[in-house]
């Protein structure tokens, strides 16, 4: 088990609307090491950073203390109904440090190869290894089979983005 009481906190919001066999989300939860939270859970979203594909700003380690002090929230929803989550959350939810990734490519089995579809896992792996916690977010993947192949094929990348 790894523990390392340094390590950012992780949180999801899982809106129900992914295959509950696939979700991500809930296996971290299951292995206890991301926690769920709900939108009124305001303190941790005027805080945090919520990853939101759809922000304006990017991740940068510039963002690092931010995540380091109150930790990152991932949005867990199904790709496909995402257009009307949009639209739910820009009318009600503004996320003071919502910001979405630099450009990956996705290798969980049901997005593999998909610029930027990223699970929930791979997100929040990737935001860990820019922030240079790079065993951890390995050690997250690892509860999958293909979680070592989401590294592997952006490994290049998420060095770079490492340095911005």
């Amino acid at each position: 088990m790894f523990i390392d009481a340094k390590v950012p906190k992780l949180f999801f919001i899982d809106l129900k609307n992914d295959d509950p066999k696939k979700c991500t989300a809930k296996k971290l939860k299951h292995f206890k090491l991301a926690k769920e939270i709900f939108l009124t859970n305001r303190a941790i979203l005027n805080n945090a950073i919520v990853l939101w594909p759809f922000s304006n700003n990017t991740y940068t380690s510039k963002y690092k203390d931010r995540l380091e002090k109150y930790g990152v929230v991932a949005i867990d929803t199904s790709w496909k109904l995402i257009e009307n989550n949009i639209l739910f959350f820009k009318e009600k939810y503004i996320f003071e440090y919502g910001l979405k990734l630099p450009p990956l490519i996705a290798a969980n089995p049901v997005s593999y190869g998909k610029p930027g579809r990223l699970s929930t896992v791979e997100a929040l792996s990737a935001i860990l290894y820019i922030s240079n916690y790079t065993d951890y977010s390995g050690y997250i993947l690892s509860k999958f089979k293909w979680g070592s192949t989401f590294i592997d094929i952006n490994k290049e990348l998420l060095e770079k983005y490492k340095l911005l």
